[in-house]
């Protein structure tokens, strides 16, 4: 589901009542050199989240995102310390921001009104875009660049507060709210220019107003901030002190016994319910220990009940997977929340919020290959979807445990290394991709000998002992959850469309295949809502549009650390939601199939192993709208290379880019001839795709040889 958040709520008027008593405490960075430094990684990269005002007229990855995390990385070296990143695991701290759509609208009014520089600023305002989504990006980044980090189980607070308490860190460098998790010493600021770095000591906090751990907890909830509303009794006239938050645990001991005291019978009532949840949320949050064991801080004084608070203990291998970066834990939190709320897209439209419907299966099979791997809680808890456009208010349940068929999820593919190897060696191809898979169906099928088979508890049932088998079997599942292959192994139409698919272009020919199926790919312009008054519709051929669609799943080349300045185009953008819905669909299919089958203990790889199986699962992240924008203009205006890289600065390489997009779409002529073959297009469509295909072979002359 679409996730467009904003900053998490910090504790109210803590960070300015610390300045005033003068306990925000300035030393040079040399008192951090040979230092391990645990990092809150949410709050980390937010805070360096560079200006790109455009991206939300574009989607995809933000094409500067990566330039100041490498500018960090490489002050943290040059000084001598050793950054342990820790990102949120099955939790978010971000709260839906509502006056984003109308901020959008905006926006795109002004951009299209000829008033840059101010649309460039609402688009700003509209999205910080280095959220949930984009952890993986970053945390793939950690790893290639040798930075130690992982996800936490739940809030990377806990996760820190307990390598600080063991001596694991010497400091962490995040938000306030570490305080309240206990961390020792917590770095609000490090400017490597000025030799400066501003942090907090959490003893001295207590010290100097007599505060016990407890105390200063309950201070920080009855101010308020992400996990906890602010105390009514602390709101009189309007005006919040956090020093009359502090005085009133003082002077009643607890923020207990200050609820029991100042309130009427009704509101305690209600405001105690939320105290106490969010307090022991805190206390006996989950965390990870170094041996990979899982459980409540304070253990020994944990609540019998902890799970109503947080949520059902999960199985290890989740809790492990997670920490990883090996999965993303958006389908694990619907199961846990048991809902599914459906943010607005940066462009609505008639046929975005039909997409959300018709994904409603794939959804709802996704999630099942998960929770029939774990007890009967998770089996049977219902999990709904709502959406932004009815303000929440109807729900549509998805019946996860009864979607599946149950052949695949217990036997899966009948496949060895050796198998694997002498078929890629026979097709000359240097991995696991969805065509072997596809050309393998006949050899899959039938059972190998005893001797080939990997050892297991039966011969039906082997053990996965590679990533190539574990990556086979993946990919396995998928397709016969969409339909390229039945659970007898007989390839589908559509399968045989993928099958003749080249690897390097496995993703985007899937991508497109599946807009197809779902008749998503047409000639027609978007149907939105909120269209600026002010765009002028162009009158473009159905053909061109049809290619703006289709190679817009494409990516292109960019100047590193270059913004976006070229234009940007309200229908282009529209349809990349859909694209980026679909997408995003799919691999969380990939990457739940990935965790069924370590549920069901049909895996035996070594640990550091499901990473690497992990980093080679497909769509892992869709471009941006670039390719077909500067498409757009090459075949509109008939630009030649030379003249789009002028219009398009920021692009690294338009001719080799414009390239690649012929031979993509040629892919995409053979499968539409194929499927034309079988029946399976739509005479209408087929003209628009022919009427493209000539415009294409009109245009190729500009590319020169």
């Amino acid at each position: 589901n679409t996730q467009h958040t904003t900053l998490s709520m910090p504790v109210r008027k803590l960070f300015e009542f610390l300045a005033e008593q003068g306990l925000i405490q300035r030393c040079s960075l040399k008192e951090l050199e040979h230092t391990r430094l645990g990092v809150e990684g949410g709050w980390w990269v937010r805070r360096m989240s560079p200006e790109e005002p455009k991206y939300p007229a574009m989607s995809g990855e933000p094409m500067t995102m990566l330039a100041p995390l490498k500018h960090e990385l490489q002050s943290f070296a040059q000084h001598n310390i050793k950054p342990l990143v820790v990102f949120d695991g099955f939790f978010t701290k971000d709260r839906r921001d509502d006056s984003r759509a109308g901020k959008l609208n905006m926006a795109w009014e002004l951009h299209y009104k000829g008033r840059g520089a101010e649309a460039d600023a609402l688009f700003k305002q509209t999205d910080r875009f280095i959220s949930q989504q984009f952890i993986p990006n970053v945390m793939k980044y950690l790893n290639e660049s040798g930075v130690d980090n992982l996800r936490a189980p739940y809030t990377s607070w806990a996760q820190l507060g307990h390598f600080s308490s063991t001596g694991l860190v010497n400091a962490v460098l995040g938000d306030l709210e570490l305080l309240i998790f206990g961390v020792s010493r917590v770095v609000v600021n490090i400017d490597f220019e000025k030799d400066m770095v501003e942090w907090v000591d959490y003893n001295a906090i207590l010290h100097r107003f007599a505060l016990t751990p407890d105390q200063f907890l309950d201070t920080c909830l009855l101010a308020g901030f992400t996990l906890c509303t602010t105390y009514p009794g602390l709101l009189q006239d309007s005006v919040f002190s956090f020093k009359r938050a502090i005085d009133m645990v003082r002077e009643h001991r607890s923020g207990h016994a200050a609820i029991l005291y100042q309130q009427s019978l009704q509101q305690r009532r209600s405001y105690m319910d939320t105290f106490l949840r969010a307090r022991a949320l805190v206390k006996h949050h989950i965390i990870m220990l170094p041996n990979g064991v899982c459980e409540p801080l304070h253990k020994e004084t944990c609540p019998s009940d902890i799970h109503n608070v947080i949520s059902n203990r999960l199985p290890n291998e989740l809790y492990f997977l997670i920490s990883q970066g090996v999965i993303s834990p958006q389908v694990v939190i619907s199961l846990i929340s048991g809902t599914i709320q459906d943010q607005a897209p940066f462009v609505d439209s008639v046929e975005y919020r039909q997409l959300i419907l018709e994904l409603t299966e794939l959804r709802a099979k996704t999630i099942g290959l998960i929770s029939t791997a774990m007890n009967q809680m998770f089996k049977t808890k219902i999990v709904s979807a709502s959406k932004w456009f009815d303000n929440f208010s109807s729900e549509t349940s998805l019946s996860h445990w009864s979607t599946l068929p149950r052949s695949i999820l217990q036997r899966g593919a009948r496949v060895t290394q050796k198998m694997i190897s002498t078929e890629l060696e026979k097709q000359k191809q240097a991995a696991v991709s969805l065509p072997l898979v596809m050309l393998m169906q006949g050899i899959v099928s039938s059972t190998p000998s005893t001797s080939e088979l990997s050892s297991s508890a039966g011969a039906d049932y082997p053990m996965i002992a590679t990533p190539d088998e574990l990556l086979f079997n993946i990919y396995y599942q998928a397709l016969v959850m969409k339909e390229y292959l039945l659970t007898d192994n007989t390839v589908t139409v559509i399968g045989k469309v993928l099958e003749g698919v080249k690897p390097r272009f496995q993703e985007e020919c899937m991508l497109v295949l599946e807009l197809t199926k779902l008749a998503h790919i047409t000639g027609n312009r978007m149907t939105t809502f909120g269209t600026p008054p002010s765009m002028a519709v162009e009158a473009l051929p159905k053909g061109v549009i049809l290619l703006t669609r289709v190679l817009s799943v494409l990516g292109m080349k960019f100047v590193p650390g270059a913004k976006w300045t070229g234009p940007v185009d309200w229908d282009i953008q529209a349809f990349h939601e859909l694209t980026q819905g679909v997408h995003r669909s799919l691999r969380n299919l990939f990457e739940m199939a990935l965790a069924g089958l370590v549920l069901r203990r049909r895996t035996a790889l070594e640990p550091h192993e499901y990473g690497l199986v992990g980093s080679r699962l497909p769509f892992f992240q869709l471009p941006n709208t670039a390719m077909a924008l500067v498409l757009k203009a090459f075949l509109v205006e008939g630009l030649t290379p030379a003249q789009l890289q002028k219009r398009f600065p920021e692009c690294a390489d338009i001719a080799g880019d414009l390239h690649n997009a012929y031979e993509l779409w040629a892919e995409v002529m053979r499968m539409m001839t194929f499927l034309k073959d079988y029946d399976s297009i739509q005479p209408e469509l087929l003209a628009v795709i022919e009427n493209a295909n000539s415009l294409m072979a009109a245009k190729r002359s500009l590319l020169g040889k």
